[in-house]
């Protein structure tokens, strides 16, 4: 159990588990009956994954992280994410947890797929399952109802294998307490720093130094270079052959109708009148008192926004208590119910939330409505057409792609596409080469590849590069003339930060026996601090973020309440000695215990889930065809 506290102390979450499959359109690329199998992308224990299914589910990964790019303003997404791996690893891993189904002889009975399918809201209308629209939505992903169906028998067959092993694990209340114990645990140190800047610069002379070169040469090794031609297709040059049909609009409206949900707001007023939540009753009463006041003052015709600027305690008391337009959940609870609840021009009568009494002048109620098709006609048509140009730019990289297989070089296949290929100078994997935006992504594929070799489709935020390196110079030693002075910092560097550890580890030897840390610190003009309590993977208080740091304080013990080494941080070192720690009251782990055991729970599941996936991978016979090795 410590182990896998150790491992989540990060985060509550685990990485998303290989292979599980959503029914969702993203995945659909999974199952029988794809109309181009021409080409085989991997076997798994027999069974082909064809480039039919590939490109599909490549496809629609693609769709959907760029429009989750969309939502989020992240450009960057979908560039950063290796997409075509993710497509063929999610492809072999759904293969195998059917496979593993299949062999435990699960099954999807006809009545359980259709539940399924009819539960799904994308193919209700009005709250029901329509067959109409079901039948639309496929169109609309190009898919017939037969590998539709048999990609959500898959996936349903491999979510039955993950909630058979799932219910084999459970968390005790004694596990979920050591976690939260753990976790929630606070510690103070004394700490002793030893800088190498205190260090006296060490005299070298060029024979040292020049020995030290020798022995390090590999440390100055200089980068290793590449040369390319590439061709690059930009969506912008592809936006004037782009046409979007109203009939295109209107479909994505359906589709995508929920999209264009515009919630209910309101517009209000308020005047706050501060009261903590551990007030006595008297003060509790006479501020409700002084509130119902003020309400019925509002509500006899007084001006609402004089009110509140002469008696609010709230920042908008300068502007008359005004606090815009705003949504339910942007409010806190007991606020939103009274003002969700009331008409415009309605006062409110005092309202209790943790931070006092509220007077609640509403003053317009905007219903919850969906934006008309003539409202985001023009955004929908600007989404699609951007998408479109997308497309065209991706499919003309592919045709790149599917010429150069023919062909020796990036001039053959620029020549045959009317293209002109670009051509680099020489650059390192940090470049930078200007011309190229987004440079690392550029970069780390040229460096992947071999002397003449083509290159997979580069996605980037910019648009699409297909390249093939022409020549490759590896690192080389310089000569010692040309580095010298860099390997005498170097050297010196390295002296003064062995004599600092070393001078550390005597420290903390020396306490380890039984000296102490103030004396130990005046004899040698060194000054101990504390840094107060703080918290696991949190920044230390006169510190900083120092990972090692912190883990060998939370290592400490009333037992062992020394380091027994030097701890080297970033171009420091310290030794360390527990001055205080802090647990979590036992009363904080009752009114979270339920929260705990869930997420602990998710944890161990998530985790054995992924374990039997990495098992079942393991245990395969896959063949991957060459190309696809991303």
């Amino acid at each position: 159990m410590l182990s896998l506290m150790r491992k989540h102390a990060g985060s509550w979450m685990l990485k998303a588990v290989l292979g599980l499959i959503a029914l969702t359109f993203v995945f659909w690329g999974v199952g029988a009956g794809f109309k181009d199998d021409t080409g085989v992308v991997a076997t798994v224990n027999g069974d082909r994954i064809t480039r039919g299914q590939f490109d599909q589910v490549h496809r629609l990964l693609r769709e959907n992280y760029r429009r989750q790019a969309q939502e989020t303003g992240n450009e960057d997404l979908v560039a950063s994410l290796n997409l075509p791996k993710m497509a063929v690893d999610q492809l072999i891993d759904s293969l195998l947890w059917t496979q593993k189904a299949q062999k435990l002889g699960m099954k999807v009975p006809e009545k359980e797929l259709v539940s399924i399918i009819a539960s799904d809201p994308m193919f209700s209308t009005w709250g029901r399952f329509s067959e109409a629209r079901y039948e639309q939505v496929l169109r609309h992903y190009g898919y017939s109802r037969a590998e539709f169906e048999q990609a959500t028998r898959d996936s349903l067959l491999a979510a039955k294998v993950q909630k058979l092993v799932a219910a084999s694990i459970s968390v005790s209340q004694d596990e979920a307490l050591a976690w939260y114990r753990w976790m929630n645990r606070k510690v103070a140190v004394d700490y002793v720093a030893f800088d190498p800047a205190r260090y006296q610069e060490f005299a070298l002379d060029d024979e040292q130094v020049a020995d030290y070169f020798a022995a390090n040469e590999q440390d100055y090794l200089t980068e290793p270079t590449v040369r390319a031609q590439y061709l690059f297709f930009n969506p912008e040059n592809f936006a004037n052959q782009v046409v979007v049909s109203d009939q295109q609009i209107e479909r994505h409206y359906q589709m995508e109708i929920d999209r264009f949900d515009v919630p209910e707001t309101v517009e209000a007023r308020h005047i706050l009148l501060n009261v903590d939540e551990a007030a006595d009753g008297q003060i509790e009463e006479e501020t409700r008192q002084q509130a119902l006041t003020l309400a019925q003052r509002a509500r006899d015709g007084e001006d609402f926004a004089r009110l509140a600027t002469e008696h609010s305690h709230c920042p908008s008391a300068s502007q008359g208590g005004y606090l815009g337009v705003f949504e339910r959940d942007s409010m806190v609870k007991p606020f939103s119910d009274a003002a969700f609840s009331m008409e415009a021009g309605e006062i409110s009568d005092p309202v209790r939330t943790l931070f006092g009494w509220h007077i609640i002048k509403v003053e317009n109620v905007n219903e919850a409505r969906i934006k008309t098709l003539d409202e985001v006609r023009e955004t929908i048509r600007a989404t699609l057409a951007k998408r479109q140009a997308q497309e065209m730019a991706y499919e003309a990289a592919i045709r790149a792609v599917d010429v150069s297989l023919g062909v020796w070089s990036m001039e053959e296949t620029a020549k045959i596409l009317g293209l002109e290929p670009i051509s680099t100078g020489f650059f390192t994997a940090k470049g930078p080469l200007r011309e190229i935006p987004s440079f690392e992504l550029f970069s780390k594929t040229a460096f992947d590849l071999r002397e003449q070799a083509f290159s997979r489709i580069v996605e980037t935020p910019e648009g699409y590069y297909f390249m093939q390196v022409l020549e490759r110079r590896p690192s080389t030693i310089p000569a010692f003339a040309e580095v010298k002075d860099k390997v005498r910092a170097d050297l010196i560097a390295k002296k003064r930060l062995e004599v600092a550890g070393q001078d550390a580890l005597a420290f903390a030897q020396a306490l380890k026996q039984g000296a102490s840390m103030e004396d130990l610190a005046a004899e040698k003009g060194l000054e101990i601090k504390s840094t107060g309590l703080f918290e696991r993977n949190r920044p230390i208080p006169e510190i900083g973020f120092e990972p090692k740091v912190s883990l060998a304080a939370f290592g400490l013990s009333e037992q062992a309440p020394f380091t027994q080494e030097a701890v080297e941080g970033n171009d420091l070192f310290f030794v360390l000695r527990l001055a205080g720690q802090a647990f979590p009251e036992p009363v904080e782990f009752e009114q979270e215990k339920d929260m705990i055991v869930a997420q602990l729970l998710d944890i161990k599941r998530r985790e054995q889930i992924e374990s039997l996936g990495e098992q079942l991978r393991a245990q395969a016979d896959i063949v991957m065809e060459a190309r696809y090795s991303f």
